[in-house]
């Protein structure tokens, strides 16, 4: 009896042992295909954050695209997000116009291992769906398995602790496992409808169309389907001035300290750069979803934001916010129209 309680409690130790080291390196699939990019975090109040990602197994990291002093002298030169706060977050948004080369060439091989996996990459995701779909027999199978042990060895400490006992067993299945929904793997390549809760809330949930490109327990990946030029313009704001004119969609508020820009049109916003004076334009490379705001310094004088209203965006969202709602026809996106295809044909992703 000596010898199953020390084995079963090797075992346990043994179980929390690679279970933490599998979670302090996991990172969400979802969120890896924008890690290293320009992108802008939309929050739930409608704030937003923006600076190249950098996914880590517990959180997010965004560094600045320049430093920036505040009014009380600090510099700030990056934002961290932990991963208890990722609720925080209603969509991280990826501007593919702004994207240089070799961010470009890493988004084709994305679409590629995505959309037309390989032999072993389909191999992979085979297993991982089979695992998933086993996932819970099996966590069933080791409650049952340790149950029978805590009772046989007549341990206090194991009867005492019989949950967290079964729940090692659990959370090491859980790090090695990811979501399987047979619904959305059937529509990995596939346009849909993306329907996304509205910043600061609301009724009216927002529809963005895309291709569903990667899911996850906690997110949703949808890659952008519309390719048509950028509508480019320049919004002058003047902060001793309240606008009286502005571009459809456009709102702006002129507060003591600070002057926020609202995109209240259905379009995504980018503000491309800054330009003050006779001063060289500032680089922002922000993307605001419908309904978003961005918070700039209240400067002294007059500035001009060079913005683009862009059809789409890529986008990463919580499921918590996010809904896959609505499926279009199979079709094959090389070609301008819509082509319904054979089972037997592969989708190439423009």
């Amino acid at each position: 009896m000596d010898e199953l309680f020390w084995g079963t409690l090797g075992f346990i130790f043994l179980t929390a042992i690679v279970s933490a080291f599998i979670r302090a390196r996991q990172r969400d699939a979802c969120l890896k295909l924008l890690h290293d990019h320009l992108v802008t975090l939309v929050l739930t109040d409608g704030r937003t954050v923006w600076g190249d990602l950098r996914v880590f197994a517990r959180g997010l990291q965004l560094a600045y695209s320049a430093p920036h002093r505040t009014r009380r002298g600090t510099i700030k030169s990056g934002y961290l997000l932990y991963h208890k706060e990722l609720g925080q977050v209603l969509a991280i948004c990826r501007y593919t116009g702004r994207l240089n080369p070799e961010e470009a060439r890493e988004r084709l091989d994305q679409i590629e291992r995505t959309f037309n996996p390989n032999l072993w990459r389909r191999l992979v995701r085979g297993w991982r769906n089979v695992y998933a779909t086993l996932r819970d027999a099996f966590g069933r199978a080791i409650g049952l398995v340790v149950g029978r042990v805590v009772k046989t060895s007549e341990s206090q400490v194991l009867s005492q602790n019989t949950k967290d006992v079964e729940g090692v067993g659990k959370n090491l299945l859980d790090a090695a496992g990811e979501a399987y929904e047979p619904m959305l793997e059937h529509h990995i390549g596939q346009p849909i409808i993306l329907e996304l809760a509205p910043p600061g809330g609301g009724g009216e949930r927002i529809e963005i169309d895309g291709y569903l490109a990667e899911y996850t327990e906690e997110f949703v990946a949808v890659f952008n389907v519309e390719h048509s030029a950028a509508s480019a313009f320049e919004l002058t704001i003047d902060p001793d001035t309240p606008p009286t004119e502005l571009p459809d969609g456009i709102g702006v508020d002129i507060g003591e300290r600070h002057i926020r820009v609202h995109n209240s049109g259905r379009d995504f916003l980018f503000i491309g750069a800054l330009a003050h004076g006779d001063d060289p334009a500032r680089d922002l490379g922000a993307t605001l979803a419908p309904r978003a705001h961005l918070k700039l310094a209240r400067p002294g004088a007059p500035f001009v934001l060079h913005c683009e209203r862009v059809p789409s965006v890529d986008l990463v969202c919580p499921r918590a916010h996010a809904t896959v709602r609505y499926m279009g026809p199979r079709v094959d996106a090389r070609s301008d129209g819509i082509v319904p295809l054979q089972e037997d044909e592969s989708v190439q992703f423009p």
